[in-house]
């Protein structure tokens, strides 16, 4: 697997320790704000990167629906070094 940046490393070590990532989480915890960017770098390195949409409440009450990514199944990012 090709080198990570340090940004795609936070995604990966956010995405493994809370079970997935949204855009929002990554602009609020990680100061990322082209999440979907880094994730097609990470594809191309190899991570099997899986995208779900998930319902999420607005300021108003309403819901959107919004991509959450997750690290595929038997994907272990501490065996990929």
């Amino acid at each position: 697997m090709k080198k990570l940046s340090k940004t795609m490393e936070q995604i990966l070590a956010y995405m493994t320790a809370h079970g997935g990532i949204t855009q929002a989480d990554a602009f609020l915890h990680l100061g990322v704000g082209r999440l979907g960017a880094r994730i097609y770098d990470m594809r191309e390195r190899g991570i099997p990167i899986e995208a779900r949409m998930v319902g999420v409440k607005k300021k108003d009450g309403s819901q959107a629906f919004v991509a959450k990514y997750y690290i595929a199944d038997g994907f272990d990012p501490r065996l990929e070094a």
